[in-house]
């Protein structure tokens, strides 16, 4: 039977917004939420529509998980630098920031509702000699209040090789600034580094 955006999200318990983004192909559901969808229209995914992709995410066991689930596959760990170098340029480019206050100070982060991925990039970045702290934070989603963790990049040092050896895909401009400003700050002695 024929429904509005509206009563399809209310049947899926999804946002509306969550609809038109399905709809004007910007996103899809995953998970539960698909399966749902799924069983609601009497259906299932045909064989013909897998692609090598999801085969991969499967294999990997990381295909439509939640989350607070997500977790970097172990063969990540395995990888030689550059190529590590390209996964957390990349891995940056979605869920990190680069933040530069009124006082010219930088800070680059990473979020994730997944404290296990949040420890796992953590030490991913030691392999580059970029020491981060990891916090625990509460934020607001879907009008509850949610805890997520933030990989935190502070430092001249710190910044500066993450520019050089990592970079963020999409962010360079914002992170030459970032560099310009903190270039001054790692020639001066810094003796609170190892606290």
């Amino acid at each position: 039977r024929e429904q509005s955006q509206a009563q399809f999200a209310k049947s899926v318990q999804v946002s509306v917004a969550s609809v038109s983004l399905w709809i004007n192909a910007r996103s899809m559901p995953v998970g539960d939420t698909f399966a749902k969808i799924l069983k609601m229209l009497n259906t299932q995914v045909p064989d013909t529509q897998k692609n090598s992709l999801t085969d991969f995410l499967i294999e990997l066991g990381i295909f439509g998980k939640h989350a607070l689930e997500k977790v970097i596959p172990g063969v990540i760990f395995t990888l030689p630098k550059q190529k590590l170098a390209l996964f957390l340029n990349r891995l940056f480019a979605c869920d990190g920031s680069i933040v530069i206050n009124k006082d010219n100070t930088v800070r680059l982060s990473y979020a994730s509702s997944s404290y296990v991925m949040a420890e796992q990039v953590k030490h991913l970045l030691l392999r580059f000699g970029i020491i981060a702290k990891l916090r625990e934070k509460k934020i607001k989603y879907r009008d509850q209040i949610r805890t997520a963790f933030e990989v935190e990049v502070f430092g001249a040092s710190e910044i500066l090789l993450f520019a050089k050896e990592i970079g963020i895909f999409g962010k360079d401009e914002k992170l030459d600034k970032a560099v310009k400003i903190v270039l001054p700050k790692s020639k001066a002695k810094n003796w609170t580094h190892d606290t």
